[in-house]
């Protein structure tokens, strides 16, 4: 029944969540009706999963709900993945905000050029942008160093995978130019283009 299968595979903090969606599916009125639901489990070992389950419920001829059926997925590693990852891009956020060095995170454009896909709070005062007024805003918009060519020819050198100190010079917002001397080098984020 399912008041056996919320009392042994359901975490107690979930089993009000479980009873709520068997309880809909057999009230409905909708011959195929189906939900998706989320939750945790109690392995037989005592320690806790996840899974997803996909309701089904089978009418009678006289349209009462006879039967609900769950098809259960353990999407317990996804899960645990879904965290990590969250957790990985917290401490790179921190990490990326929290820089004494102004940080400029570039991706590829039309044409070959490159444009700022992210940018920390020093990176924003030392141009005087917001990061908004950042983002989008072509290398050659704040590079007044290095030419045109100069620049294809660092970020070729970048892109096989060197790394580079280039000693250039950027433009704030009022015009002003300032030496730079800039760590340039490839960030694989795995999916996507590469940033640098």
């Amino acid at each position: 029944s399912s008041a056996d299968y919320a009392q042994k595979f359901c975490h107690p903090d979930d089993m009000h969540m479980v009873a709520e969606e068997l309880q809909a599916a057999c009230e409905t009125d909708d011959p195929s009706y189906s939900r998706q639901l989320e939750h945790r489990i109690l392995y037989t070992n005592g320690e806790t999963g996840d899974i997803a389950v996909r309701f089904f419920i089978v009418k009678d001829s006289e349209a009462r709900t006879v039967s609900v059926y769950g098809v259960n997925q353990d999407i317990t590693e996804r899960k645990r993945t879904e965290e990590a990852i969250r957790n990985s891009e917290k401490k790179f956020r921190a990490l990326f905000e929290q820089a004494g060095d102004y940080i400029l995170l570039l991706a590829p454009a039309a044409g070959g050029s490159f444009v700022v896909s992210d940018a920390n709070e020093a990176a924003c005062k030392v141009h005087g942008y917001t990061r908004d007024g950042l983002l989008g805003m072509h290398l050659g918009q704040l590079d007044a160093g290095l030419d045109k060519e100069q620049r294809r020819a660092k970020i070729e050198t970048v892109l096989a995978g060197e790394t580079l100190v280039v000693e250039t010079s950027h433009v704030r917002k009022d015009g002003t130019v300032f030496p730079v001397e800039a760590s340039v080098s490839l960030l694989d984020v795995g999916e996507g283009p590469p940033l640098h």
